[in-house]
């Protein structure tokens, strides 16, 4: 008897997830996601202005470097690494270097708000300031397909 109640318990709880729009939201969030620092609402797969899709991997705790992939709009594919370099961990700012195959690397300060839907990007190129807005899409950490 108890086993039955227990699993009608368990069937309750996924049923209630179902009406409140299931394992994964409508906007495709995961609600198991850690939205508590700005380097934690970064991992995941992003998609820019200019449609690229940019994945972030978990950073690892010694070295604060994490995978890092970008597939433009042309299907060409490059594998990068970044660098956590600091976070407001209450904020919204987290600032990467990003570390590209070549060997150059650029920083870059993002502000990935608090629901961890919508991150604005900010970089330096040759003394300009660029600045562009990205979208979160899922929790991808790389392409399916490379």
């Amino acid at each position: 008897m108890k086993m039955l109640s227990s699993g009608i318990l368990v069937l309750a709880f996924i049923l209630g997830c179902e009406q409140q729009g299931g394992l994964h939201s409508k906007n495709n969030v995961n609600p198991l996601r850690d939205l508590s620092r700005p380097c934690l609402r970064l991992i995941g797969h992003w998609q820019n202005e200019a449609g690229d899709n940019l994945y972030y991997g978990a950073v690892d705790p010694e070295t604060q470097i994490g995978s890092f992939f970008i597939i433009r709009p042309d299907g060409s594919v490059a594998k990068h690494r970044y660098k956590i370099l600091s976070e407001i961990p209450a904020g919204e700012r987290v600032i990467v270097l990003l570390l590209f195959n070549d060997g150059t690397q650029r920083k870059e300060i993002y502000y990935i708000d608090k629901s961890g839907l919508s991150m604005k990007t900010e970089m330096k190129l040759s003394d300009v300031f660029i600045s562009g807005k990205c979208r979160y899409v899922d929790a991808q950490v790389r392409p399916e397909k490379m």
